[in-house]
């Protein structure tokens, strides 16, 4: 629904360009003619407006695509997924954990990689967190830890409100 029908509860009424001569008074008629200009150039900005921000939105883009097999780097982030957080502060903790293979492409930007059994994050992945390994996947493993010794998971509450 546009911001429109939420208000009024109907769709918003077409505006008809204006037809030369459609009308006897010229009042009306430079005044219809003046919002079909004006019409126009907010088209023609927004058109504008929207292709500067896809060339910015682009700039930053890559297209990345990985085949089945190869090995890939998962870029986590210990701040928000808790089972692997390994110190109190994370800032100095690791970007990108041991390379892990692709097992199959969800779609156009996801793939599933091959996370051991005793991992409890979902195997599927945004290309935008992978990054591919270069050299030998068994010289570069970076361990996934679940969980340091110092810290465990509280799933029950401390007590109740």
């Amino acid at each position: 629904m546009t911001p429109f029908e939420v208000v009024y509860g109907r769709p918003p009424p077409t505006v008809v360009r204006y037809l030369k001569d459609g009308t006897s008074n010229s009042v009306i008629a430079t005044s219809l003619c003046q919002r079909d200009e004006t019409l126009g150039v907010l088209k023609a900005n927004s058109l504008h407006s929207q292709v500067r921000m896809k060339a910015t939105a682009d700039k930053s883009r890559r297209e990345v695509s990985f085949a089945i097999g190869d090995w890939v780097y998962v870029r986590l982030r210990p701040y928000r997924q808790l089972s692997l957080r390994s110190q109190r502060h994370t800032k100095l903790n690791l970007r990108f954990f041991s390379p892990f293979q692709t097992v199959q492409r969800d779609g156009e930007v996801a793939y599933k990689l091959d996370i051991s059994q005793y991992s409890k994050i979902y195997p599927v992945f945004h290309v935008s967190v992978l990054r591919k390994c270069l050299r030998s996947p068994s010289q570069q493993i970076t361990p996934l830890e679940l969980l340091d010794q110092s810290s465990s998971l509280i799933l029950l509450p401390e007590y109740f409100i």
